[in-house]
């Protein structure tokens, strides 16, 4: 989460409710709605960014510039968040428009002044935005925070990364891209839930550990959805969520109260997991495990893997990802230390995690 210290953000979260509605012509020709009326409504479970600029003038057109730069890389290296920029102009700079959007996609709405005040109808008097403000807006259009152009010029790069980490922790938090939206059940996302789907998670902790998962990009996304419980990290916290699933009468493999069936009880090997619960512990992550793991050879004096970060691959360089992978780092040792996944491995009847051997 921001912790306040972004250039130039101002946090605002559930500060006033859902923004007011309304209505306003988009008139940029390469946007994908020109010459259709746009709404804050139209965003609902996206986090949406409103910026009021005006067309004469040159300055303002270099930030729209900006987020639409911006809107692009969003798009291309992280294509599963729904996250949407919005430029408005200012009302009486109508002849200007064609200019401004010259070479950009993103929306630029035409703002109104209907009583003729000299002030923006829809930007100023219903939002209460100041010139050259960027206003987010979280799934339910409630304003989490804002940004504002004057002072914050987006041609800086922190302020520009600023923004950008605002965004994309906005539409993680909320859209939880690694959690399966139809089934949270189905890590595999096959259409059914199986023991596999436990298994691939415990799998993927002994080949890179508990750690706050990243944005996902092309090269790094769904499938599979290690998030099953939805709190943003990959821990032994959501092997036993489907665990506990599959041990349910919900499920399908369990008969009867604490009986499970006979495929429920091949694989998990019948402990009654619906009262597992994570147990705090040092124990680190050994090797990866299959259906047909029952027995493996284990030296007994071999220290634990260390609770390390991997570095990231070539395809999360960014700033923003860089953040992101310095947060897991300091997330790590609270993960290891409030999680354990002795308990998961006693279900598999596999050997305690304490004298697993490292490897390379």
């Amino acid at each position: 989460m921001l912790d306040g210290a972004a250039v130039g953000i101002l946090a605002a979260e559930g500060e006033s409710g859902p923004m007011p509605d309304f209505v306003l012509m988009d008139k940029n020709p390469t946007s994908t709605t020109f010459q259709q009326q746009v709404s804050p409504r139209d965003y609902l479970e996206s986090i949406s960014a409103w910026y009021l600029g005006a067309a004469f003038c040159g300055y303002c057109v270099s930030q729209y510039s900006y987020l639409d730069q911006m809107q692009n890389e969003l798009r291309q290296t992280y294509p599963l968040l729904e996250i949407e920029l919005i430029g408005i102009n200012e009302p009486n700079q109508e002849a200007g428009n064609a200019n401004a959007t010259s070479g950009r996609d993103i929306p630029w709405l035409q703002d109104t002044d209907a009583d003729g005040n000299g002030f923006p109808d829809i930007s100023v008097e219903l939002w209460g935005m100041s010139f050259r403000d960027v206003v987010v807006l979280n799934g339910a259009n409630e304003k989490i925070g804002r940004m504002n152009l004057n002072q914050d010029d987006l041609a800086d790069s922190g302020n520009y990364d600023s923004l950008k980490e605002l965004l994309i922790e906005a539409a993680m938090e909320e859209q939880r891209p690694w959690r399966n939206p139809n089934n949270p059940y189905d890590v595999d996302n096959r259409g059914f839930v199986a023991p596999l789907d436990a298994l691939t998670i415990i799998n993927e902790l002994n080949r890179s550990e508990p750690r706050l998962l990243p944005p996902p990009t092309g090269n790094d996304s769904p499938p599979p959805f290690f998030d099953a419980n939805g709190d943003g990290f990959l821990t032994p916290g959501d092997a036993l969520f489907v665990i506990n699933y599959l041990n349910s009468s919900a499920s399908g493999f369990a008969h009867g109260e604490g009986e499970a069936s006979p495929m429920a009880r091949e694989v998990l090997g019948l402990a009654d997991l619906t009262q597992l619960e994570p147990q705090a512990s040092d124990s680190a992550i050994g090797d990866p495990v299959s259906l047909s793991a029952r027995s493996v050879h284990v030296p007994t004096d071999t220290a634990p893997v260390s609770a390390t970060l991997a570095p990231d691959d070539a395809n999360r360089i960014s700033a923003v990802d860089r953040i992101f992978a310095e947060r897991a780092d300091e997330d790590r040792e609270t993960i290891v230390r409030d999680f354990d996944l002795e308990p998961v491995f006693e279900a598999f009847e596999l050997p305690s995690l304490q004298h697993r051997p490292v490897f390379a």
